[in-house]
């Protein structure tokens, strides 16, 4: 619903910023770009976001890091912020496969 959506929401754009705030424009560009989607095609989004987790070189690998090492706080926050998205974006699939 709207409050799962919000919280998605956040969560992208947390993700976002702690991506361009540890120089991985990348994939901050990724999530600025799919959070305005959030808007367009809600669903289709989420399914693109939850396939970003898997497989090498994925949004899951992601480390981050400053002047060559890996920053141990940040990578701690994004640890969270990925897996309380993808465990949201699980939820909501799955309460959108099953219309009641």
């Amino acid at each position: 619903g709207i409050k799962m959506k919000l919280q998605i929401r956040q969560l992208v754009l947390g993700i976002a910023e702690i991506l361009s705030s540890n120089n991985e424009r990348f994939w901050a560009e990724q999530f600025e770009y799919l959070n305005a989607r959030l808007d367009t095609d809600y669903l289709e989004t989420l399914i693109i976001i939850n396939s970003m987790y898997g497989g090498a070189g994925s949004f899951n690998d992601v480390v981050l890091h400053k002047d060559g090492w890996p920053v141990t706080a940040q990578n701690r926050e994004l640890q969270a912020l990925k897996s309380s998205l993808h465990q949201l974006i699980e939820t909501e699939l799955m309460n959108n496969n099953h219309p009641d």
